[in-house]
């Protein structure tokens, strides 16, 4: 077997996943080989080799296994960053797969990770804790579905990538049967199917989150569980600042996972969030991601590192022991987690000066003082886009 200096990792993707993946996998001492394009942030990281001819859009399988010949690399760890390089990555063929090496589930099984109907098909099957979905035909007299099922829930995409390019929001809030009807034609034109789900009530902290790694064989499982405390936008939107818990906080929702993990042969990355409902005081799974999340390198420096125990799956090398992660450290993304307060009921200047504080003892997605040239990006980016548009509306008053 060749040794692990001969495998660096390719990281394919962009943005906060893919910096904290590139950050993650360096803390771990692995060589790393990303994108020279220094546009997004994460190219604007110090802990990478640049590589020439990288790909603009996220390849197939045939074109990846091409662009992986034209690397002039001999081997390498892939680590796909989003769903769509997911897909392609668990698709190589075995004879690329041996010299570009991969952690990734079997293409059947990303695919109905991905896919939110199937998803929804495997947790009804195995009586999994979820809150009620049903799929949505585009004939409307084709529905099976209470009328009450209306009065609180929502739209929710298959494919939420393509949903998310096409609409920029994960998912359609609903005012009733016919809203819910034009907005489901307004998908399907666009070619995404969508399911309806009932929305479990409850503020941001009723949140959890299990993130880990399951080896290749199902005999090594990593996690660590957090909890929500702030997301933005309200409804549908991302966590801005969160909070590591005791696994034992959650453990109705950790045998939800070994159950759904053995049913469906599960390995690889993983982040699940779950729900908590108050009327029935059940933990219900809402999606599973498998592959690097935004806050992946806040997990690694809680003490849990995926990228780490990854790499070495798919070498076929002993998975590193996890030790004990740090409980009650919290995660804070201060772009967003300042319009979560700007939506929040108490803007009191206590509450801002809190909020201040919480940053600075806080593990940031794109802030590092070792690595500080993406933030300093990322801030250029959104003040000079602020500023434009600034601009922009006073031009269209002087011009009125």
């Amino acid at each position: 077997m060749q040794q692990q200096s001969e495998y660096p990792a390719i990281v394919l993707g962009t943005g906060e996943t893919a910096l904290g993946t590139i950050r993650s996998l360096h803390r771990a001492g692995i060589e790393v080989v990303y994108s020279a394009d220094r546009s997004d942030i994460a190219g604007l990281s110090r802990f990478h080799k640049p590589l020439e001819n990288w790909p603009t859009n996220v390849l197939g399988p045939v074109a990846l296994e091409e662009w992986l010949e034209s690397t002039g690399l001999d081997s390498a760890v892939l680590m796909p960053c989003s769903d769509s390089w997911t897909q392609s990555v668990s698709r190589l063929g075995e004879a690329a797969s041996e010299r570009f090496r991969r952690w990734t589930p079997s293409s059947d099984v990303v695919d109905l990770m991905v896919d939110k109907n199937r998803f929804r098909s495997v947790l009804e099957e195995r009586e999994l804790p979820h809150p009620k979905s049903f799929f949505l035909q585009r004939d409307r007299g084709a529905w099976q579905i209470p009328d009450s099922v209306f009065d609180s829930a929502f739209l929710k995409p298959h494919d939420s990538l393509t949903f998310f390019t096409a609409f920029g929001v994960k998912a359609f809030s609903v005012s009733g049967a016919d809203d819910a009807f034009h907005k489901v034609q307004a998908a399907w034109d666009k070619g995404i199917e969508m399911i309806i789900q009932e929305y479990v009530p409850g503020p941001p902290t009723n949140h959890y989150f299990i993130d880990g790694y399951r080896s290749k064989d199902g005999s090594v499982t990593q996690f660590l569980a957090r909890q929500r405390l702030q997301m933005y936008p309200p409804d549908f939107g991302n966590s801005t600042d969160m909070i590591t818990v005791q696994l034992t906080s959650v453990q109705p929702a950790l045998d939800t996972l070994h159950t759904l993990f053995d049913h469906t042969d599960f390995h690889g990355i993983f982040s699940a969030e779950f729900k908590l409902d108050d009327r029935d005081g059940l933990f219900k799974i809402l999606e599973v991601n498998c592959r690097p999340w935004w806050f992946i390198d806040y997990a690694d420096r809680c003490g849990l590192s995926v990228c780490r125990a990854a790499y070495a799956d798919a070498l076929d090398l002993p998975i590193p022991d996890q030790q004990p992660y740090k409980v009650g450290k919290r995660g804070t993304y201060p772009v967003y987690d300042w319009e979560a307060f700007r939506n929040n009921d108490d803007r009191s200047i206590v509450a801002f000066f809190v909020m201040i504080f919480d940053w600075f003892r806080s593990y940031q997605p794109v802030f590092s003082w070792l690595d500080p040239a993406p933030a300093v990006g990322n801030f250029y980016k959104l003040a000079s886009g602020r500023v434009r548009r600034q601009l922009a509306r006073v031009s269209e008053k002087i011009a009125a």
